[in-house]
């Protein structure tokens, strides 16, 4: 058992690795300036440049992507560019809405799935058949965004 641990951990590792450098190409390809982006549109070219000193923009990438996955190593997560608070309480703080939810959406698909699963089941290629593969294609179908708002608005 400790051996079939190890090696499932070992296999996470290059797992782990790409995804965080997916991670920091993708922040490091999109348009924009994050010193403009936290600062303004109205900062002086001298706040910008202490800005991206404080945050470590300014070295070359090679050492932002070490700082970056060594940060993530010994779970420093820096800090926000927008509001200024260390990123690690910022996902301390919203972990219980996170969890709340996950617990929620957890009840939500066991309590209605299994039961359209077994409705489907019982009564296959008949109509509450179609309807329930219907029903679970539209649930496909429609971005998680777009539902999260849509039911956020018809929440209040």
């Amino acid at each position: 058992m400790g051996r079939y641990l190890l090696l499932r951990l070992a296999d996470a590792v290059p797992t782990i690795l790409l995804v965080l450098t997916l991670v920091f190409i993708a922040m490091r390809i999109l348009p924009g300036d994050p010193a403009i982006a936290a600062l303004g549109d109205m900062a002086t070219p001298e706040q910008l440049q202490i800005f991206r000193e404080k945050m470590g923009l300014n070295a070359p990438l090679w050492l932002q992507y070490i700082n970056f996955v060594w940060g993530v190593l010994t779970l420093d997560f820096g800090t926000s560019f927008m509001n200024n608070q260390s990123v690690l309480r910022l996902i301390g703080y919203n972990l219980p809405y996170t969890i709340e939810l996950t617990v929620v959406a957890m009840f939500l698909g066991v309590g209605v799935g299994i039961p359209l699963g077994v409705l489907a089941a019982t009564h296959r290629n008949k109509s509450a058949d179609s309807a329930v593969r219907g029903f679970s294609l539209l649930g496909y179908a429609v971005p998680d965004f777009y539902l999260g708002a849509l039911l956020l608005i018809t929440s209040r």
